[in-house]
């Protein structure tokens, strides 16, 4: 998922913070953080249902 506004998180395995520009992958482990902050798109992160 792609985000739509700069973030900055630690990635897993890392140690120290990394700034993800808007337009970036997110990572997924950081991706709940990312959208609780507004840094992604919520309708885009809809997967259909299986």
């Amino acid at each position: 998922m792609k985000l739509k506004k700069p973030f900055q998180g630690v990635p897993e395995g890392e140690i120290y913070p990394v700034d993800y520009k808007a337009g970036e992958e997110c990572p997924p482990e950081l991706l709940d953080a990312a959208k609780s902050l507004g840094a992604v798109d919520e309708k885009e992160s809809k997967t259909p249902a299986k």
